[in-house]
């Protein structure tokens, strides 16, 4: 395949949809995607705020007070540590990404979702709806959200995620196949208009419309 893409003209914003006659007949779990880690950490910076221990502080303290010269070299130093991403999630999905990983927080205080990597990084509706809008003007894009990191969330909560994820992209949302079912193709999804495939995973039965999306094969658990 590579001698061909060689010889195609394409660019990265729409890299798929150019090279839709080869991919057409590929499952997703047969094409090499590329994507990056921690997508939603853009934004962090010293002064966001922390959602969780980055380390355990208890054997530095042996059991005493935690020495306030650490806790601000871990809100100093942290947030550099991170930030994985210097580009948004748009320019990201630009430069030819196609994989996002996802972190989900929830803030029970203000019922407001947020990406996050130890630190409040964007904020997932708005992230969501500038997805959906790159993917209005990408109709030949499929986009995976491994949303399967979700921290901080009552049963509550996620199944209003779910339903706002639900409301964002609509019919643009990817069925989980039935066992029987074959995995799609690339070029099924396209043609379906099926091209965000979500992995959201939670343990609470009434969220299995995405607990097996997983199965496209194409998104491996974090270690």
């Amino acid at each position: 395949m590579g001698a061909w893409v060689a010889n195609i003209d394409y660019d990265l914003d729409s890299w798929m949809g150019s090279l839709s006659s080869l991919l057409k007949n590929k499952k997703l779990s047969e094409i090499v995607i590329p994507g990056t880690h921690n997508s939603g950490s853009y934004p962090i910076s010293i002064g966001s705020r922390q959602t969780g221990e980055m380390l355990d502080l208890s054997e530095f303290t042996n059991g005493g007070p935690i020495n306030p010269r650490l806790l601000h070299l871990i809100k100093t130093v942290g947030p550099g540590w991170a930030k994985c991403q210097e580009h948004s999630i748009v320019d990201q999905l630009k430069m030819g990404n196609r994989y996002l990983d996802l972190r989900v927080f929830c803030d029970e205080q203000t019922d407001e979702y947020y990406l996050e990597h130890y630190f409040i990084g964007s904020n997932l509706t708005d992230e969501l709806m500038r997805i959906a809008q790159f993917l209005n003007s990408h109709v030949e894009e499929v986009v995976i959200l491994d949303m399967r990191s979700v921290q901080n969330c009552s049963d509550s909560l996620v199944i209003r995620l779910m339903e706002k994820i639900g409301k964002v992209f609509e019919e643009k949302l990817a069925h989980p196949p039935s066992v029987t079912d074959s995995l799609p193709t690339y070029g099924q999804l396209v043609a379906e208009g099926t091209t965000v495939v979500v992995a959201l995973n939670y343990s609470l039965s009434k969220m299995t419309y995405f607990k097996d999306l997983i199965g496209f094969g194409t998104v491996k658990p974090h270690d």
